[in-house]
């Protein structure tokens, strides 16, 4: 191969590779910015709602149902569990607003606490 042949093919390669590094630079540009466009036009859509409505929104916030309420995981550690206990716990959580409780027990393989999980006392 003659050097200007190969200096004609590497010529055209390289346009070549160039030319498609261009369009797949344009075509990811274009796709940026539609992306862009697309979420600065969703992002600033606004849906208005009535005075009446934000006003009932705002009491619910301010003030929740009794049906509307937090609630909390409580677990109960070694079995150290006592109905007193219990009783301060759950007054507590109504104070605050806590409307229930998941319980979860934990504690380590055969160490039981004074109040076994699922005996008569517990």
């Amino acid at each position: 191969m003659e050097s200007t042949e190969y200096n004609s093919l590497l010529c055209y390669f390289t346009t070549s590779t160039l030319d498609n590094f261009k369009l797949k630079n344009r075509i990811l540009t274009f796709l940026i910015l539609s992306f862009i466009v697309f979420v600065t036009v969703n992002c600033t859509k606004q849906d208005k709602i009535s005075t009446e409505e934000y006003q009932k929104i705002q009491t619910g916030f301010i003030t929740p149902s009794d049906t509307n309420t937090v609630w909390c995981y409580w677990y109960w550690i070694n079995d150290d569990i006592s109905k007193d206990g219990i009783t301060k716990d759950l007054e507590a959580m109504k104070e605050v607003g806590i409307g229930a409780a998941f319980i979860g027990n934990i504690n380590p393989p055969e160490v039981d606490g004074p109040v076994p999980v699922l005996s008569e006392y517990w």
